[in-house]
């Protein structure tokens, strides 16, 4: 693809698959034109429920479904790449309140429905703007 040849770009579940993701936000920043935006949506390290279940950290995350290079993503460390690819204007918002229909084990699978009506009431609390299941990110080049 050209350089300055796009307006939007969208990153949508797929940044915290990158184990260093900086190369795929600079070539996003060398695709769009001026005033071109992008936006990406990713898990958030911050939340508690996320890091439990999906971090490598945790004693009791679950491999099931972890491909080898995916990881839980910081708003501080997508603000700075966004801002080290030459973006300007990133806001990085943490959310809660997306359910999910399905997960890889049977326990998680059994505790989903609960976990659904936790984070939708847990989106209306003041804790969600930092601690939210995902990571919402948009930025101007």
């Amino acid at each position: 693809m050209e350089d300055n040849s796009i307006d939007i770009v969208i990153f949508s579940g797929v940044l915290h698959h990158f184990q260093n993701f900086s190369a795929t936000v600079k070539e996003a920043y060398r695709v769009l034109r001026r005033g071109g935006r992008v936006f990406s949506y990713d898990p958030n390290k911050k939340n508690l429920i996320f890091w439990l279940y999906r971090d490598r950290e945790s004693q009791i995350h679950s491999r099931k479904g972890l491909t080898d290079n995916e990881r839980l993503l910081s708003a501080e460390e997508l603000h700075r790449v966004f801002k080290e690819a030459g973006f300007r204007d990133a806001i990085v918002k943490a959310i809660s309140g997306v359910g999910f229909k399905d997960v890889k084990t049977s326990i998680a699978r059994f505790a989903l429905p609960v976990y659904n009506i936790y984070d939708n009431i847990f989106d209306k609390t003041p804790f969600a703007k930092n601690y939210g299941s995902f990571l919402i990110s948009k930025a101007e080049k």
